[in-house]
């Protein structure tokens, strides 16, 4: 390509623009170089304010930033000496406390010394002429813009170190009000990846009652005792299960929960939620108790899972203990909470816990100036879950349709994992039905799920 002093007599208004945003190509970049050196008309055009004030406004706009710092406004006033006595001395408070707006205000310092700088210098300047224009590869071979600057004037040279400032200020604004988006981001990274765990233990829990609920009913396939007919009297009336199997008095109930309920009355056995492990140990720094064996016992909730997300903690009172503190860690998300100290032997969190997480939890005693912990401190922590929003969705919608059915309700509550509640409603299905086996059995195996 040809450059512009031999193919054209001036640069047009968009050519200015686009080589002052350094939008051209670098074979026009250079050509356009060459004509401003030679062409007077189109250097002073180069320098029109009206070209540089759009660069103005955007910086203007882009510093624009609200915060612990100081404004594009206040750094640019202090700068030209336009603030109010008032301003100007809020403004050398900050800058007396504020390393990075007194930073700021240098490179503001050193704009205005640019622009002076280049208004002081004379309207023309001799400019040497170029002996023979090189080729476009030879051109393309000069490692940076260094190349042109002995061609420019030094106007030129001071247009390009102002407009070099004000895009390093932008740039400055920009990362400024990026960095909340990015503190933004990493949180919401941490709290998708903690959903993200509940969900792949919720995956795990779910094929293992798959597992279960598959070898139970591979049992009942291979011949299950059906030799006899059960009959238990339920808050709901006669519930009946026949030679075949079939379930009488719960025509209404839904297909899953009734095979749930012919498979717990056929095996006389629960299918019951499995609480997750717990293996971690102390929490903080306790004190060894010098090997006596003196301790107390947690009451609940210990190896199970609760249908409150508020539930009270509860534990045996240590004889001579002063004051108990109850420590729970979220398994989840790692959060721990403590207890202010205290006189009770029953503790309630102020705020819900998750649900669908796993906790542990101790309680430790001050007794004479000594702490003891339950569990002991050769035993791991307590464990228990919160119930998942979707399962305790779906317990509250049996509670209203089949809530008066103890049979129907401690087998939902057991399929749940929410032992406690399940042992309350078989309990009094067992004192309606005093003496029967298959009750008797299903008490049993819900009292032999650790």
């Amino acid at each position: 390509m040809l450059g512009y002093r031999d193919t054209k007599k001036h640069l047009s208004e968009s050519e200015i623009k686009r080589y002052q945003r350094r939008e051209m190509r670098p074979d026009e970049l250079i050509s356009a170089s060459d004509h401003l050196a030679a062409c007077t008309d189109c250097f002073e055009r180069f320098h029109d304010p009206r070209l540089v004030e759009p660069a103005y406004e955007f910086a203007h706009n882009a510093l624009e930033i609200t915060g612990d710092h100081l404004l594009y406004e206040q750094l640019a006033g202090y700068t030209d000496d336009t603030l109010e006595a008032r301003q100007r001395e809020a403004v050398e408070r900050h800058l007396a406390a504020c390393e990075e707006c007194e930073a700021d205000l240098q490179s503001f310092f050193d704009l205005s010394a640019l622009i002076d700088s280049r208004d002081r210098a004379p309207r023309s300047s001799p400019i040497t002429p170029v002996s023979a224009v090189p080729t476009f590869w030879e051109r393309l071979r000069v490692p940076s813009y260094r190349s042109l600057l002995p061609e420019l004037s030094f106007r030129t040279f001071a247009q390009a170190a102002s407009l070099a400032v004000i895009l390093g200020l932008i740039l400055w604004g920009v990362t400024r009000s990026s960095q909340k988006q990015i503190d933004g981001l990493t949180s919401e990274i941490q709290r998708l990846q903690a959903e993200n765990d509940s969900m792949r233990d919720a995956a795990s829990n779910a094929n293992a009652q798959i597992a279960l609920l598959s070898k139970q009913n591979e049992e009942m396939r291979q011949g299950g005792d059906l030799s006899q007919t059960v009959r238990l009297n339920d808050g709901i009336g006669q519930v009946t299960l026949d030679e075949t199997g079939d379930v009488k008095g719960l025509e209404a109930l839904p297909a899953e929960l009734k095979t749930s309920v012919q498979a717990a009355l056929t095996n006389a056995r629960l299918q019951i939620a499995p609480v997750p492990a717990i293996k971690i140990g102390r929490v903080g720094t306790l004190l060894s108790d010098g090997g006596n064996a003196e301790t107390f016992k947690l009451i609940g909730p210990v190896s199970s899972v609760v249908l409150s997300n508020s539930p009270p903690f509860k534990w045996e009172a240590l004889p001579g203990a002063t004051r108990y503190t109850v420590l729970v860690r979220d398994i989840n998300t790692g959060r721990e909470i403590e207890s202010d100290p205290l006189s009770d032997t029953q503790w309630t969190p102020k705020e819900p816990l998750a649900r669908g997480h796993t906790y542990a939890w101790m309680v430790e005693a001050l007794k004479d100036g000594r702490r003891l912990r339950a569990p002991a401190l050769n035993q791991p922590y307590a464990g228990f879950k919160v119930l998942e929003k979707q399962a305790f969705d779906n317990i509250q919608r049996a509670q209203v349709e089949w809530g008066n059915s103890h049979l129907v309700m401690g087998i939902v509550y057991a399929k749940a994992g929410l032992k406690d509640a399940a042992r309350k409603e078989l309990r009094e299905l067992q004192a309606a039905n005093p003496g029967n086996p298959v009750i008797n059995k299903l008490i049993k195996s819900l009292d032999s799920k650790k």
